[in-house]
């Protein structure tokens, strides 16, 4: 306490360092009420001495990032100084920190109040909204990239840049530059070739791609949606709105779905004038995939065509930050490509992060096995099938044939790390991940294989257990082979029925009726020998009949009473 020393009178000194003690310690324990009436009390007993004390305290906790402590000195000191609008601005920062949002705009609100022209709690409050947790100085700099951008931000044509190269090099073919084919960048390419010649060949194939797809095959109409929608992309970006309309029109009287036909009727309607509509269709979009670059920075480009900069402040913040994120990249497809080379680098952490970039705005199963791979990688076992599970289930959301082709590719994974690690001999790992892919293939193949590992692992009762299961699963299939079996003899009997070749009628469902009582096998036996006239064969038939029947009755009356017993001992 030493800063204090002259400070104070004695009295008022000695009272005010212990009441400031007692907070200290106070806070030490979590007690940081008490130790907010505390610091409130030494503040009572001199502010113009005590005060540029408290604040020396409370600057150094907020360095330390020790929000609640910071908190506890900076409330009651803001009562004392009401019009410090930097200290109002710094108790909404360490609030936020400490995840109150409201209380936190109600501190840059107050900044604000007493303030106006102070440019730090608007470019907080912008960033509490966004919800980004950056703070003063780092936020302009997320605003300004998005102010020198012009136009909008729309995403890559589909199959990349190649898609114009082919087309320029279709339309040199054409005009007989052969030894322009030779070209390879895409540029080049691009600048020997007028632009309304590659619209116009890009709206002719549009055209044939949408006749084509009146036959209503899958892969027709995918032809005709990206023909569309890559003539919607490069008719934008020539600035060629009519042609743009036309596209996006017929893409959304097909109901493509392509992700973004409503961002391109958003910039549309933006570069006709129209904001508003614009704006409802963004922000709707928005709300629904908070976490996608391109609608976050135009929704952001929009609310700055309107001069709203606060609200367009919000969405640059937040499309800065997805953008960092994304190593600087809009499409999913740039971010696959590097994730991809981050793990052939076995820059395992990195091609994680991007694959859950990927993973937030274009959901595809595919994102997620890529994530449960990385995380095998970093030898965190139980979150890669965690991870593999999550992205089964995403799968089975598609379509069955999504879900089947996820399982496969997830059960091989895990089968073929359970063979290496099998292989080194390291038994309980192998054994973890043959279980792990079980979950995705419970053939009776795998639950073999699961049962041997198991065994070469010590784990006797996890083997009788999949050898259990095993042995279930091969006597259903003697069951269902033998119904099949049953069944080929009926249809055999019935066509031999038919054609009135009626010895070869019975043989057969004479096979059938012997291998499980069906009334209607019965019937067709009874018929045919009524009407071949044979008695004896009928009355031995009927026998048969009262047989089974009885046989079967026996065997109801046992699963009755054996259910009934089950039930006795459950009670």
């Amino acid at each position: 306490m030493e800063l204090m020393n002259g400070l104070l009178p004695s009295g008022k000194k000695k009272k005010a360092e212990q009441l400031i003690v007692q907070a200290l310690v106070k806070l030490d324990d979590k007690n940081n009420d008490e130790a907010l009436a505390c610091f409130r009390q030494a503040i009572l007993l001199g502010q113009d001495k005590i005060g540029p004390y408290m604040r020396n305290l409370f600057n150094g906790f907020v360095s330390n990032r020790r929000h609640a402590e910071a908190l506890a000195i900076g409330r009651p000191l803001a009562s004392f100084y009401e019009e410090d609008a930097g200290l109002a601005n710094e108790l909404g920062n360490q609030t936020r920190h400490l995840g109150d949002s409201e209380q936190a705009r109600n501190w840059y609100k107050k900044a604000i109040q007493i303030n106006p022209k102070f440019e730090l709690p608007y470019l907080n409050t912008a960033a509490l909204v966004a919800k980004v947790a950056r703070f003063d100085g780092e936020i302009k700099p997320m605003i300004e990239q998005f102010l020198k951008v012009k136009d909008f931000i729309v995403p890559p044509m589909l199959g990349g840049k190649g898609t114009i190269a082919m087309a320029a090099k279709e339309i040199l073919a054409e005009q007989g530059h052969p030894a322009a084919l030779e070209v390879k960048e895409v540029n080049q390419l691009s600048a020997l070739v007028d632009p309304e010649e590659l619209l116009n060949l890009a709206g002719k194939r549009a055209l044939e791609a949408i006749h084509l797809a009146t036959a209503q095959t899958a892969q027709h109409q995918e032809i005709r949606n990206n023909h569309l929608v890559n003539l919607a992309l490069f008719a934008l970006e020539q600035n060629q709105l009519p042609r743009a309309l036309d596209a996006v029109g017929m893409l959304e009287r097909v109901s493509s779905d392509y992700r973004y036909t409503p961002l391109l009727r958003a910039i549309l309607n933006a570069k006709a004038g129209r904001l508003e509509p614009a704006l409802e269709i963004l922000k709707t979009q928005q709300a629904a995939r908070p976490e996608d670059r391109y609608l976050n920075a135009n929704l952001g480009l929009v609310y700055k065509k309107m001069g709203k900069h606060q609200q367009a402040s919000v969405f640059f913040i937040r499309a800065s930050y997805l953008l960092e994120k994304s190593y600087g990249f809009y499409s999913s497809e740039e971010i696959e490509t590097l994730a991809k080379e981050f793990y052939h680098k076995r820059q395992f952490k990195e091609a994680l992060g991007l694959y859950q970039v990927i993973a937030e705005t274009d959901p595809q199963p595919s994102a997620w096995l890529h994530m449960s791979h990385c995380l095998y990688q970093l030898k965190k076992l139980s979150q890669s099938f965690q991870i593999a599970k999550e992205g089964y289930g995403k799968a089975a959301e598609l379509s069955p044939e999504a879900k089947e082709e996820f399982g496969l590719l997830a059960k091989n994974f895990f089968l073929e790390e359970a063979e290496g690690a099998n292989k080194s001999k390291v038994f309980d790992k192998a054994l973890t991940l043959i279980e792990f892919a079980l979950f995705f293939d419970r053939s009776i193949e795998m639950l073999d294989r699961a049962a041997q590992i198991a065994y070469k692992a010590g784990d006797s009762y996890k083997a009788a257990q999949f050898q259990e299961e095993q042995h279930a699963l091969q006597g259903l299939d003697q069951v269902e082979q033998q119904e099949a079996k049953r069944q080929r003899y009926i249809a055999l009997g019935r066509e031999q029925l038919a054609k009135k070749e009626f010895q070869s009628a019975v043989h057969n469902f004479e096979l059938a009726f012997d291998m499980k009582l069906d009334k209607d096998v019965f019937v067709f036996l009874a018929s045919i020998y009524k009407k071949l006239k044979q008695p004896r064969a009928l009355n031995n038939l009927m026998r048969r009949w009262k047989w089974m029947l009885e046989q079967e009755k026996e065997k109801e009356e046992e699963r009755q009473k054996a259910l009934a017993e089950k039930e006795t001992v459950g009670y």
